[in-house]
């Protein structure tokens, strides 16, 4: 995050959605990491190969969905997959063949939550009650898309357009 995306003004959820439409309508997702915690990391699209700070590279994808400190739920067409409280070793695997091979397509906003949704009746679902206690300036998540374009959701639903490089990116240069 750079210090002046809190600042830019929201971008209207259906711009967002468009978007999400737009960029991603042919990128699959080729894998789901559990980051730390019950924090994941989706890679969308083409592998890139990022040099690391250390010997070594590492592939992400060319577009990436990063979840930060949020409830989250993940669901498909026959129900409730897991939610970020029950994520264990265990459940991960169901969570990768859910997610795995299918495309974002959107994002809506619920009562309390935002949705992204993903081809094969797949999505999942962010808390916005702050049930994890995060900081006002802190984003909930992060969708760098094909573009290059970075948009950050805040725990009050808005997303704002970040000009800075993705922060998977620059984690993973730093590692």
């Amino acid at each position: 995050m750079t210090a002046d995306s809190r600042a830019l003004s929201p971008l209207p959820l259906e711009l967002v959605d468009t978007l999400i439409s737009l960029e991603q309508r042919h990128e699959t997702c080729w894998r789901v990491t559990r980051v730390l915690g019950s924090m994941l990391a989706f890679d969308f699209g083409g592998k890139v190969s990022v040099k690391l700070r250390r010997d070594g590279m590492i592939d992400i994808g060319s577009s990436l969905l990063s979840i930060r400190n949020a409830h989250w739920k993940a669901t498909n067409r026959h129900g409730d997959i897991v939610d970020s409280d029950a994520l264990d070793d265990t459940a991960m695997p169901r969570l990768r063949r859910a997610f795995t091979g299918c495309v974002l397509q959107g994002c809506d906003r619920l009562d309390d939550a935002v949705r992204f949704r993903f081809s094969e009746q797949t999505a999942l679902t962010l808390d916005l009650t702050n049930r994890y206690e995060v900081e006002d300036d802190e984003e909930i998540a992060e969708l760098t898309l094909m573009g290059g374009a970075v948009l950050l959701l805040w725990r009050d639903g808005s997303f704002t357009l970040d000009g800075a490089e993705s922060e998977r990116r620059r984690s993973a240069e730093a590692a």
